[in-house]
């Protein structure tokens, strides 16, 4: 939108994934929270009950004193650390499950997809917000390809158009819808 702080921006994105949750009314894990922020939003918001893993302590730790400043008790909003390609939880432990811009991290990211779908319930939702190319093999996208890959460490196999992100999910038994 026109004139739209990054904040606001945020806000949206959130705004957007949480339309798309199945069960709003069952908890939700967020996988690669980074410090909460969204978790919160969405808690306030929404009154969601939310566990949400980042591979980052320190992070955590700063999410964590956040949500006891706001008085958020644990068993509403609760941050753990650990890995999104060894999540864990047991299988079928979550009927939604969001991954906010950060899923372009984790190597390999099909681990992290297979650890999705193992601790996902039946007929349940992942929602990931996450970097992809439209197109590949132009001189502007390898430039753009080049800059983004190293300012937010992107590793290389995950820098990859839509159409070979829609066939990793599609790999694991998902069913793909995209919102561009």
């Amino acid at each position: 939108k026109d004139n739209m702080t990054l904040l606001d921006a945020n806000k949206e994105l959130c705004n957007l994934v949480y339309k798309h949750i199945l069960h709003k009314n069952k908890p939700i894990l967020d996988i690669g929270c980074g410090y909460g922020e969204q978790d919160i939003f969405l808690h306030l918001k929404y009154d969601s009950k939310i566990t949400a893993l980042e591979l980052s302590q320190k992070q955590i730790d700063y999410a964590t004193n956040k949500k006891d400043e706001l008085n958020i008790t644990k068993d509403k909003l609760s941050f753990l650390q650990g890995d999104a390609t060894a999540l864990p939880f047991q299988e079928n432990s979550f009927n939604n499950i969001i991954c906010i811009e950060s899923a372009f991290h984790y190597k390999p990211r099909d681990k992290f997809i297979k650890e999705c779908v193992r601790v996902m319930k039946p007929n349940s939702r992942l929602i990931i917000a996450d970097i992809a190319m439209n197109q590949t093999n132009t001189y502007y996208n390898t430039i753009i390809k080049h800059f983004v890959k190293h300012l937010l460490h992107i590793p290389d196999d995950n820098f990859i158009t839509n159409s070979q992100y829609v066939k990793l999910l599609e790999a694991n038994q998902l069913n793909v819808n995209t919102i561009d």
